[in-house]
């Protein structure tokens, strides 16, 4: 064997070695990337809208949300003693109070629900108001 073919079979065993540390690389990428498939992986029916027809101050209208949003927005109600329907006009009367207008109720009701959902949420408060209302 002479000098040259000696070098050139250390490169080919260093390119082998980096081949498969690469490919190990890109393995462990791949499966890092798999924890989306918990969220991508989920039944199509949660995040299918759902569309409803409620009444806000006299007027009819619809909401548009994803259906589990709508279980949460139940979740709420029911936390209130309240149906659905009134559930959503008093949040509905209580924004236009503090903020003059409601520009998208649905969206509000999405952070309404993430927030009961926040494991900080002041669920206390919540019960201590729905009390105030009740009374």
């Amino acid at each position: 064997m002479t000098l040259g073919q000696d070098s050139d079979d250390r490169e080919r065993k260093v390119t082998c070695v980096v081949v498969h540390i690469v490919v190990k690389i890109c393995a462990l990428n791949e499966r890092e990337n798999a924890m989306c498939h918990v969220f991508a992986g989920q039944d199509p029916r949660n995040y299918a809208y759902e569309t409803r027809s409620v009444r806000l101050m006299g007027h009819v209208t619809s909401v548009r949300l994803e259906a589990r949003f709508w279980e949460v927005v139940q979740l709420i109600a029911t936390s209130q003693g309240m149906s659905v329907s009134h559930f959503l006009t008093t949040l509905y009367e209580e924004a236009l109070e503090i903020h003059g207008n409601v520009s998208n109720f649905a969206s509000l009701l999405r952070c309404c629900c993430l927030n009961f959902l926040d494991k900080e949420f002041d669920h206390a408060r919540l019960q201590t108001e729905a009390r105030n209302i009740a009374a």
